[in-house]
């Protein structure tokens, strides 16, 4: 199994002002780790905890202060916000067919029609029903079925995922766990999903990755993660995710 993604050491410090004093907030501090060939890996962690400045370095929005990220690979990205990563003044078709008239396959998104129709279909929207609206004309759960449309139209090695249930209700939440998976089994792509949903991260992923502090605290398959975690921290997780004091109880009796 090949390797697309593979970070090591990796390192993002940021220096700020406190009361006329230099502070150093170490918002990554030497995490490693790598992303293979179809592989679907979730870093779940609270908010603060270094995942979404970690996603950032991967998309090279931000560099770092030390360490490699050594990537071979085409990213789709999906955005957390759906209202805001979205070009108000385009049609959905447009908005889709983006990837493809960037990279010069096409000159406009009535050429690209055939990938449009595709993506939608992998994404559950009917091409003839959606095509033609704009965003302000699409509910919130819609808005990120076309943003992983998007994501996936050219056919990416993995989807990087950004909180992308953040914005929407439980309901939407399982429809698009299985869009992400069925998209992304379809096309042939990881999946890298930042969340601090391990509940969700369970309906997506294989692997889990969980972060406090800039670091990686734990990380075992989903099912060894749910069921035999170590770290307290992924146990407040795996409680704040199911809102059941008696998940913890039972294990408790478990072990006496």
């Amino acid at each position: 199994m090949s390797s697309m993604l593979e970070i090591k050491n990796l390192k993002k410090y940021y220096q700020i002002r406190v009361n006329g004093k230099t502070k150093v907030v170490k918002a990554l501090n030497d995490v490693s780790f790598c992303l293979n060939e179809g592989e679907k890996v979730a870093i779940i962690g609270p908010s603060g905890c270094g995942k979404t400045t970690l996603l950032k370095l991967i998309l090279g929005l931000v560099k770092p202060t030390a360490g490699t990220i050594e990537k071979d690979a085409k990213v789709g990205f999906v955005a957390q916000d759906p209202y805001a990563s979205l070009c108000q003044a385009l049609r959905v078709n447009e908005i889709i067919a983006e990837p493809l008239i960037y990279g010069k396959k096409y000159r406009k998104a009535v050429q690209a029609e055939v990938e449009v129709r595709e993506a939608m279909r992998l994404v559950e929207l009917d091409y003839d029903v959606y095509a033609r609206r704009y965003p302000h004309q699409l509910s919130g759960g819609e808005r990120q079925r076309i943003s992983i449309a998007r994501a996936i139209i050219s056919k990416p090695n993995f989807l990087a995922l950004d909180e992308p249930t953040s914005m929407v209700d439980y309901e939407v939440k399982q429809g698009i766990g299985e869009v992400i998976k069925k998209a992304s089994a379809a096309v042939g792509s990881a999946v890298l999903l930042v969340t601090h949903d391990i509940m969700f991260a369970k309906e997506v992923c294989d692997t889990i990755f969980v972060m406090d502090s800039g670091k990686i605290i734990e990380h075992a398959t989903t099912k060894e993660i749910l069921e035999h975690a170590k770290h307290e921290k992924t146990k407040e997780l795996i409680l704040a995710g199911t809102d059941l004091k008696e998940y913890w109880e039972s294990k408790q009796v478990e072990e006496i």
